[in-house]
């Protein structure tokens, strides 16, 4: 597990969680100022024996087991999947004053979600053609403009992606609905040691 983080955080989350992702295998990399930039970053700490590589955003914390088992069987068919989600309400393209400009059709539109699964060439193979991804959002667009079609795997709406102050409150009853796992051990990696 490779962890990107933004370079003004990288000394902080070092220095104070260091040593836990390192017992736990995670190796922390320092991110960029753009997102492309940081995978790329994150990219070249891949082991080389990797042959996928999964892409996914830590602000999405309530993606699921079998999602992630789904999205990584059909990459190995295809070499590329990433979840998605279909849109289910009205959707409107809006003018910068805050009027309706169009209502966009939903038929056949997903929201991409993450984790975003490739086949470890092609993907190397994307960030080396691309000289700017300021425009591109996720790997999945970047991994389509090579030509190599990128397979969608449905979600569904509980793998969302925190961003405003009330995704927390949603996230929150999302992870209470769940079935409770069994922990490991009594104490997790980023406790203190109780003596």
């Amino acid at each position: 597990t490779i962890l990107a983080v933004s370079p003004e955080d990288h000394d902080t989350v070092k220095t104070k969680y260091g040593p836990n992702l390192g017992f736990m295998g995670v190796q922390l990399v320092t991110g960029a100022s753009q997102r492309w930039k940081t995978v790329q970053n994150a990219l070249a700490a891949v082991r080389e024996e990797a042959d996928y590589v999964a892409i996914h955003d830590a602000v999405r914390i309530c993606v699921t087991q079998n999602m992630i088992d789904r999205v990584f069987s059909e990459a190995t068919k295809t070499g590329a999947a990433i979840l998605a989600a279909l849109l289910t309400g009205t959707i409107k393209r809006v003018s910068p004053t805050r009027v309706i400009d169009e209502t966009v059709s939903r038929s056949d539109l997903f929201e991409a979600q993450t984790p975003q699964v490739f086949k470890k060439t092609l993907l190397c193979q994307a960030y080396q053609t691309v000289s700017d991804a300021t425009a591109v959002t996720d790997d999945a667009e970047l991994v389509a403009e090579t030509g190599h079609p990128v397979s969608v795997v449905e979600s569904d709406g509980s793998n969302i992606k925190i961003t405003v102050a009330g995704d927390l409150a949603l996230a929150t009853a999302i992870m209470k609905s769940r079935p409770k796992l069994k922990a490991a051990s009594p104490l997790g990696a980023f406790e203190e040691a109780q003596w």
